[in-house]
């Protein structure tokens, strides 16, 4: 929990709060598809958000590659080692072997398929030399 986030990972939910008013709630369970919700008082609209929220982190593609932007304090993103400006090259599952990562949707199909197929770990390579670990968010 922080000023602006709770989350439960037994249960897959996570709620976004600003200024003190629920904002946004993270939910996925069993077999449904993962999603977000998303009522602003500022925007009025609903928006869905991508599973990359679920592992505590931002991305955007660049001439570059996949770069993170943004890292929630105490998530599993930030507890695996993953940086903030640091391209993500490569990404593995066990049993599923290395992909090399040139898209954000490449990299959203195998988070999404860690979780899909109760995975405890994903491999994420930042730099040339070093695979961080970071934890699949469970889910009942």
């Amino acid at each position: 929990m922080t000023k602006d986030i709770i989350e439960y990972s037994d249960i897959a939910r996570i709620f976004q709060i600003h200024q003190g008013r629920l904002v946004g709630a993270d939910l996925y369970s069993g077999k449904s598809t993962l999603y977000r919700q998303v009522s602003s008082k500022e925007t009025g609209k609903h928006e869905e958000v991508r599973v990359f929220d679920l592992f505590g982190f931002k991305v955007k593609n660049t001439y570059e590659g996949v770069i993170i932007t943004e890292i929630r304090p105490a998530s599993v993103a930030e507890d695996g080692g993953l940086k903030v400006g640091e391209r993500i090259r490569k990404a593995s599952l066990k049993g599923y072997g290395v992909r090399n990562i040139y898209s954000v949707g490449g990299l959203e199909a195998i988070l999404k398929r860690a979780i899909e197929k109760g995975k405890k770990t994903v491999n994420i390579l930042q730099n040339k030399n070093h695979y961080d670990i970071v934890e699949v968010p469970k889910r009942k």
